[in-house]
């Protein structure tokens, strides 16, 4: 679980890793995750902390404390900042060692840098009270630095609230509490409107309570805000074939087959929307190829049994 093969790619979500930015609210989207190490697990949200927060790089002012005190206010200052600066590189240390990667884990080493960018800040302005000009450009600095990380965290705190809403609903749909996880879903989706994830996940379970139409509107969003989404493909397929939209949906099937060849279930629907049309030789190639990718795929033998007698041929 820990390795030193983690530690440049956690050492690069964890500090230098820029959030993605957007023209619509919350404007903050996570991090481009470069490829992960061998035997690296899940990232789960993080975000550079230098390049997102930008404060903590007041931290390397910190020494400017101590200037021009007495020796035991330098002692006991030094001593105060380095145990913080230990706090932080034993958490930040460990945590880039280590093979799952999560933006709570930040905790464990943030606040102690951002205490160490405070005493820095509180050291440059008194480093710069003789030189009153320099002090109110440090100050309008510091200011931007802590205007720019408060927004961050405002806006990225109303991204992360939305992505628990959406794992809230999903929680709920697999519980088989549909409504209130339509109701997730939808409170996902007040905050963060470009969620493609919560849209495709809202349109299966209005589809489970009969509001087809409103279902494929959401998985038809789900697939303008991210085109090569299999799922929404798939998910649309299954409910413009139950509109008896039949050549539509063959289409999504396709796509969704395109992006994930070995989607299996899209097979096995694709395959069932062929043989509506009449296609039967065709839906048995994706009958078997279902069966291949996933032997005990359920329904799929019965309909490639059911294929195959209707052209005479044995099973």
């Amino acid at each position: 679980m820990f390795s030193l093969r983690h530690l440049w790619f956690n050492f690069r979500v964890y500090f230098l890793e820029p959030a993605c930015w957007r023209s619509h609210f919350p404007f903050v989207n996570e991090i481009t995750v470069p490829p992960r190490p061998s035997g690296h697990g899940i990232v789960e949200q993080p975000f550079g902390v230098l390049t997102n927060i930008p404060l903590v790089w007041l931290a390397l002012a910190a020494p400017l404390a101590w200037r021009s005190r007495s020796v035991e206010s330098r002692s006991t200052l030094r001593g105060l900042l380095a145990a913080l600066a230990m706090l932080f590189g034993i958490g930040a240390l460990t945590l880039c060692l280590f093979y799952y990667t999560a933006s709570r884990y930040e905790v464990e080493f943030l606040p102690a840098l951002v205490l160490l960018a405070v005493v820095g800040a509180l050291g440059l302005e008194r480093t710069l009270a003789v030189r009153p000009v320099h002090r109110r450009i440090a100050r309008r600095a510091c200011g931007a630095l802590f205007i720019f990380s408060l927004a961050f965290n405002l806006l990225a705190s109303v991204m992360l609230c939305s992505n628990e809403w959406w794992t809230s609903g999903i929680v709920l749909a697999q519980a088989g509490h549909v409504p209130e996880a339509i109701q997730a879903y939808e409170a996902a989706l007040w905050l963060r409107p470009d969620s493609a994830g919560a849209h495709n996940d809202l349109g299966v379970a209005l589809q489970k309570t009969g509001q087809i139409k409103e279902a494929i509107e959401h998985f038809e969003m789900a697939l303008r805000l991210k085109a090569d989404y299999a799922a929404a493909h798939y998910n649309l397929g299954n409910a413009l074939l139950q509109t008896r939209r039949v050549p539509e949906a063959v289409q999504h099937y396709e796509q969704a087959l395109r992006i994930t060849p070995d989607y299996a279930e899209a097979h096995n629907n694709l395959g069932t929307a062929l043989a509506t049309q009449g296609r039967l030789q065709e839906a048995i190639q994706h009958y078997e190829q279902a069966l291949q990718i996933e032997p005990d795929l359920a329904g799929a033998r019965k309909n490639l049994e059911w294929a195959l007698s209707q052209l005479g041929k044995t099973p």
